[in-house]
């Protein structure tokens, strides 16, 4: 279970979109504090999230599968579906139209609000994640055990941004010219796989939603 856990954090510590901010505010010439503050807010988050996920779902929101079920539920996730395939279709016209912008955080809410969003933002991609959480809860641990296991899972997943950040400290302002150009290429890569996991995504909701929709409350009255 160990090693499996070890695997799939390393596999999601390579996270693009948490790199490439780093990288930006790195490059901007923020003090380590700041980056310290952003990468703190991503370890928190993706650590709640996964709490979150450990303690379930329906503790919070006990309705929510049969919710998801009904004729209002099936047809919300079908437009939402929708709305992705759209979105994934549409998006690299759009994207070639707007100026790449560049996170303006600057104070330590600011920061930390920006860690918050871009982790939030990349939980529907977090395949290696959902994958720990499945296997700490088919082991039946107690609390204590899977939270610490979580904390070291997670601990992983920020190495990178704290690697870039030890070596800006070494290296200093000799790394800062070739910052631009990795951001660049992991903002693109993190930007083409965010519209193919989008489109799958949303395919698939519209698909099974429709169809669940049409057999339970069409097909049924027929």
């Amino acid at each position: 279970m160990i090693i499996s856990l070890l695997a799939l954090a390393l596999v999601d510590s390579i996270n693009p979109s948490a790199i490439a901010v780093t990288l930006c505010l790195l490059a901007q010439g923020r003090t380590a504090t700041s980056v310290v503050i952003y990468i703190a807010a991503v370890f928190v988050t993706y650590l709640g999230l996964g709490a979150i996920m450990m303690l379930g779902i329906d503790v919070v929101v006990p309705n929510l599968r049969a919710l998801a079920q009904s004729r209002i539920g099936l047809i919300v996730q079908s437009l939402i579906g929708l709305a992705l395939l759209v979105c994934a279709v549409r998006a690299p016209v759009l994207s070639r139209s707007r100026p790449r912008t560049e996170p303006k955080a600057a104070n330590p809410a600011a920061l930390a609000l920006l860690g918050v969003t871009v982790t939030v933002m990349e939980l529907p991609t977090a395949v290696p994640y959902m994958g720990a959480i499945t296997i700490l809860t088919a082991a039946d641990l107690s609390t204590a055990s899977w939270l610490l296991l979580l904390v070291g899972y997670n601990a992983i997943f920020v190495l990178p941004p704290v690697l870039l950040l030890a070596g800006h400290l070494v290296a200093g302002r000799r790394l800062v010219a070739r910052y631009a150009a990795l951001r660049a290429r992991l903002q693109a890569g993190a930007h083409q796989a965010m519209l193919w996991v989008l489109g799958v995504v949303g395919s698939v909701l519209l698909v099974t939603s429709s169809i669940e929709f049409v057999v339970r409350f069409v097909l049924r009255r027929s």
